[in-house]
């Protein structure tokens, strides 16, 4: 895949503001690509040395699994990484479609047999998955997509380091603010550029992390 004129102008011009330590903020209309002029940023900047860690991070899993299959298609992709979940809240229902059991769909803080359970099944079934601490997202560990998970997902956890290892990471505004709010060892190197998709969004999202009963997933 290739950038289209407009996409180029976009990218060229944001990585320029990038260089000289700017912010850049742009509106683009409906199907203009943000998703693969985002990732061709971040390939830029990576490439050219211009960052060191390049996180993409957008409003909510869908898109984010979204950017993270597009990558999929770029040539010559730095490693990336896709790293999604609000610590220690999931959508019960979703976890009982992987666990075979009727559980409910009832947004509560897992238990640790719950945990186990369901940790313990999917290390079975995708042993290529870092699992550890608590579980995040799970609709995104089918088998139509396994192909695509396999070698580029890292579940992260509050005390893992694996997040870290890969230069384009793409992420939501969830993940990101537990990150910065709660996880005190979470720290990114000076070199460390954000894009944000959806910047609208990030004053409710970060309300709603706060929110100790709030679940991405709902």
């Amino acid at each position: 895949m290739e950038l289209r004129s407009e996409q180029k102008k976009f990218v060229d011009y944001a990585a320029k503001r990038i260089k000289e330590g700017k912010y850049c903020v742009c509106e683009m209309p409906t199907a203009f690509g943000k998703s693969f002029s985002a990732l061709m940023l971040a390939k830029k900047l990576i490439d050219e040395n211009t960052a060191q860690r390049v996180i993409i991070a957008t409003s909510n899993n869908s898109l984010a699994k979204s950017i993270f299959l597009e990558a999929k298609a770029v040539k010559d992709m730095p490693d990336y990484v896709l790293g999604i979940g609000k610590s220690n809240y999931l959508d019960l229902n979703k976890l009982a479609l992987f666990m075979d059991s009727d559980i409910g769909s009832e947004i509560l803080p897992l238990n640790k047999e719950i945990i186990e359970a369901a940790v313990k099944k999917l290390t079975v079934d995708f042993p290529n998955i870092l699992i550890e601490d608590f579980l995040n997202e799970l609709d995104i560990v089918d088998t139509n997509k396994r192909e695509y998970i396999a070698s580029n997902l890292a579940l992260e956890k509050s005390n893992s380091e694996s997040f870290k290892e890969y230069p384009i990471q793409i992420t939501n505004y969830a993940f990101l603010f537990y990150k910065f709010m709660f996880n005190e060892k979470y720290e990114e190197p000076e070199y460390t550029v954000y894009i944000f998709d959806e910047v609208q969004e990030l004053p409710n999202m970060a309300e709603l992390t706060l929110n100790s009963s709030f679940s991405l997933y709902g």
